[in-house]
């Protein structure tokens, strides 16, 4: 029987196999052109087992860790 710990584990030892990928994906978009409002970047894992996603959000902040949302038009 298929369990939630048995899916959270496949997705942990996934991971562990993609870690260098997705690291290296992760340093890409730290590079993209951001807002000079923003001063950190933080990147956050999400789990949900009942409908088997897993999902990687990134939040955008000042040096207060105020989210910082840039919706002005691109200029480059």
């Amino acid at each position: 029987m298929f369990t939630i710990d048995n899916y959270i584990g496949s997705i942990k030892t996934n991971l562990e196999k993609q870690s260098d990928m997705l690291v290296s994906n992760l340093k890409n978009i730290v590079a993209y052109n951001f807002s000079n409002d923003i001063d950190l970047l933080d990147f956050s894992a999400f789990i949900e087992p009942t409908r088997f996603e897993l999902s990687i959000t990134m939040f955008s902040m000042d040096k207060e860790a105020n989210e910082v949302f840039n919706e002005g038009a691109d200029t480059t």
